[in-house]
């Protein structure tokens, strides 16, 4: 185990780390992951094949937690991270270093779907955006009847995959916080963002949308419908989140939090700026085929 960062780093030489249903054993795992997938993003900059402004991480679930952790052993900041649905259990109570959030690239970007389940419902990043609330997604309890929280986390990877060709785009609206999004009390007129592949970095703060019950997930722009005067009988600070920025839910069965975990990483400070062996292999090669189908 000492040695895994001297083989390519690619996700099947992790997936025996994060077997399913061993969760806590993949959260333990998570440090190492992260180390070895730093000493790959260095040996790229380092060699000027790919430049640091080039870097973007994506990561879904434990993903988007490896991604967070990863910014703390490069060398330089990172562009850009987008955290999908990042995991909850084990990560709730735990510090900054070990969890997502927007200190970890010069710009982050969060799909949250599934807040009561496996995902966040605080804000994790520079711009969060909450497709259906980021709670019950439409078509999943036909989907996976038996375990509608999956399905809910799976949809995060699903939109941003479709928003990087989608022809009419998930627009969203800005909202000051969840809890008056749920309750109709946030704007209903003005500017609208995208999420997803083509979000503007200079975004910040909450956002929400609706999307369709299957792919094509996408809506398009929302219509306008002027509640002013309905917001006008309210009293509101739209500067003020009524969700304390501790609260976070949790429906699935109680998990222990990340600091009741031993975290275990046994690796020396300079792997991190050991340089790769680069191995050319004939099977990497349909690798660019694969993402064009």
């Amino acid at each position: 185990m000492d040695h895994l960062c001297d083989i390519p780093a690619t996700s099947r030489q992790f997936r025996p780390l994060v077997r399913y249903p061993c969760y806590i054993q993949a959260v333990q795992n998570l440090p190492l992951v992260s180390r070895c997938l730093a000493q790959l993003i260095n040996n790229l900059v380092d060699r000027a094949i790919v430049a640091n402004d080039q870097i973007h991480l994506i990561g879904f679930s434990l993903g988007g937690q490896v991604a967070g952790q990863t910014a703390n052993y490069v060398k330089r900041k990172m562009k850009r991270i987008t955290g999908l649905d990042p995991a909850k259990p084990l990560f709730i109570l735990g510090p900054d270093s070990r969890r997502l959030d927007k200190g970890d690239a010069d710009f982050v970007d969060v799909i949250h779907t599934d807040v009561f389940g496996r995902g966040y419902l605080r804000a994790a990043g520079h711009v969060d955006f909450y497709p259906n609330f980021g709670a019950k997604q439409p078509g999943c309890m036909e989907e996976n009847m038996q375990d509608p929280s999956s399905c809910n986390h799976e949809r995060a990877p699903r939109f941003y995959a479709e928003s990087i060709n989608t022809t009419v785009g998930f627009w969203a609206r800005q909202c000051s916080g969840w809890l008056l999004q749920l309750l109709t009390l946030c704007p209903t007129t003005g500017a609208q963002a995208l999420l997803g592949y083509h979000v503007s970095d200079e975004l910040r703060g909450s956002y929400f949308l609706q999307t369709a019950s299957k792919s094509p997930y996408a809506l398009g722009k929302m219509q306008d419908v002027d509640n002013r005067q309905t917001l006008a009988k309210f009293h509101l600070n739209f500067d003020h989140n009524e969700i304390d920025d501790d609260y976070e839910p949790q429906l699935l069965e109680a998990f222990l939090e990340l600091e009741a975990v031993k975290v275990v990483v046994k690796m020396d400070e300079s792997e991190l700026d050991k340089r790769l062996n680069w191995i050319y292999r004939e099977e990497d090669e349909p690798l660019s085929r694969n993402l064009i189908k």
